[in-house]
């Protein structure tokens, strides 16, 4: 008899919590992941601005920013947020620079910002994030690599300075995907 009574109240909970399946929710299912990727981590001592005695006024570089090659990304794009990280050890300040290249190196989108020089006892951190809606820009997803410029804006002599100028960078890219 009690073995009976559990069997019933089961089947009374199982068969009452059963709803039919709605497949027709699946039609207006949209995925949004956010995808997050390091860039670039780079570092520079003081006597990288110089040549011999001689000082460079600038130092530049181009890395390949590739993500937009697949086409599930460069479809699906909504937005990116680019953020660089910069710490500056030395007592001279710098102009930093950062062009979207497509792949005939025309600039897509450029941005750029001050690195302010540290002071005695402790070093400059300077953080840049750069957001771009590929509805405002939609030839965002045409950039093929990033050129990165540093120029010096004084002529402090920092050959000998302690420490490097670190520059860390990652991306988040905000997708739909349907």
């Amino acid at each position: 008899m009690r073995r009976g009574l559990v069997w019933m109240v089961l089947v009374w909970l199982v068969g009452g919590c059963m709803k039919p399946l709605d497949f027709g929710q699946v039609k207006d299912f949209k995925a949004e992941p956010v995808w997050t990727i390091d860039l670039f981590y780079s570092y520079l001592a003081g006597s990288d601005f110089y040549e011999g005695s001689v000082p460079v006024m600038e130092v530049h570089d181009t890395i390949p920013f590739e993500i937009f090659t697949n086409r599930v990304v460069r479809d699906g794009l909504k937005r990116m947020l680019i953020y660089f990280d910069v710490t500056n050890p030395f007592p001279a300040s710098f102009e930093f620079e950062v062009e979207f290249l497509d792949g005939y190196n025309t600039v897509r989108q450029a941005e750029s910002g001050i690195i302010r020089a540290a002071s005695e006892n402790s070093p400059s951190h300077e953080e840049f994030v750069i957001e771009i809606n590929k509805e405002e820009h939609p030839d965002i997803v045409l950039t093929r690599r990033l050129h990165l410029r540093l120029s010096r804006l004084d002529s402090t002599d920092i050959r000998r300075a302690p420490g490097y100028l670190t520059i860390r960078s990652k991306g988040d890219f905000f997708m739909v995907i349907q």
